[in-house]
């Protein structure tokens, strides 16, 4: 079974772990702030489109930042110009999670 294959089952296994939470997570919205628009961002004139990411560490390449400071790494990336960032929040694979995202 090849990475990408054992991430899709993974993947699949958290989601139906993850459903009976459906309640609670759409609760927890109400606070959240309010989405920003991707499209957008990658649409701006005159400029080139940059997704930067935040990661971790990746299957393949192992520990990529250790210590990562998920906040300080999107506002360089925003300083640098980038039109918008990724969070990977995948624990088990890329040891990211939804404090990240909250983060940035």
């Amino acid at each position: 079974m090849s990475v990408l294959d054992r991430i899709v089952a993974t993947k699949r296994e958290e989601i139906a772990r993850l459903r009976s939470w459906k309640g609670a997570l759409e609760a927890g919205l109400e606070d959240a702030a309010a989405p920003r628009d991707f499209a957008a961002a990658l649409r701006r004139e005159g400029d080139v489109a940059v997704i930067a990411e935040v990661k971790r560490r990746s299957p393949g390449a192992g520990e990529i930042r250790p210590g990562l400071d998920a906040a300080g790494l999107a506002a360089a990336y925003r300083e640098g110009g980038a039109s918008a960032v990724s969070v990977l929040t995948d624990r088990e694979y890329f040891d990211g999670g939804l404090d990240d995202l909250r983060a940035v």
